[in-house]
């Protein structure tokens, strides 16, 4: 199973970011396993800050792999190749689109898989 995910804008341009494999992930034709992955960091952007002034910037997250390589997300655009991004309530709130929340909650167990 090979799942391409990447950015889309306009809603019609699609910018390949990464593939998602069962071993691992493949950035820019480096694949690496899930113990490469170092760390992850999410960033929050919501839409109540937005409202109210006190943005933290967009939603997303940043990957660091243990080459050195980060790969940056940005939640609000994130989408698998041949869809459109959708929201569902709490993606109305945080800016996250359905594929990212899927993303991590799928990038989330295999951490926890590798830690255990």
């Amino acid at each position: 199973m090979i799942q391409t995910f990447g950015h889309i804008y306009l809603s019609i341009f699609f910018k390949k970011l990464f593939q998602l494999t069962e071993q691992g992930i493949i950035y820019n034709d480096v694949v690496y396993s899930w113990d490469q992955i170092q760390k992850i960091e999410k960033s929050f952007g919501s839409f109540l800050l937005n409202l109210f002034m006190y943005s933290r910037g967009c939603p997303g997250a940043t990957i660091y792999f243990d080459d050195g390589k980060k790969m940056r997300i940005n939640a609000r655009i994130f989408t698998k190749q041949s869809e459109t991004p959708e929201f569902d309530i709490s993606g109305f709130f945080t800016s996250e689109s359905k594929a990212f929340l899927q993303f991590f909650d799928f990038l989330d167990n295999k951490i926890k898989d590798r830690n255990s």
